[in-house]
């Protein structure tokens, strides 16, 4: 199963079920997203709370780290992408464009 983050209504199904492998199975998603859904965002005291558990994901998407591409990167590629470009058309589009700027 590919990586998927767990909406809200989800993680209040966590506490519903036993085992991380029924949960995972009810969720149609892989034991392991329920394992470290709770490793993540359970705390020592109170141990897994759904509304906690939105919360901080919310903040970690919040602090992710943003593209280090700038918009002309972007755009160069996406125009090659529609051009049919092969990957190294548009890189040597691109390195021949940053020669001429510097």
């Amino acid at each position: 199963m590919s990586y998927k983050q767990l909406i809200e209504g989800q993680r209040y199904q966590i506490l519903a079920y036993i085992s991380y492998r029924a949960i995972a199975k009810r969720l149609r998603l892989s034991h392991s997203t329920i394992s470290r859904e709770v490793r993540r965002n359970q705390s020592i005291s109170q141990g897994y709370l759904p509304e906690k558990a939105y919360a901080r994901a919310l903040n970690r998407r919040h602090c992710s780290v943003k593209s280090r591409l700038c918009e002309l990167t972007v755009t160069l590629v996406e125009l090659g992408l529609s051009n049919k470009w092969s990957p190294e058309q548009i890189s040597g589009v691109r390195k021949a464009r940053y020669r001429r700027d510097s």
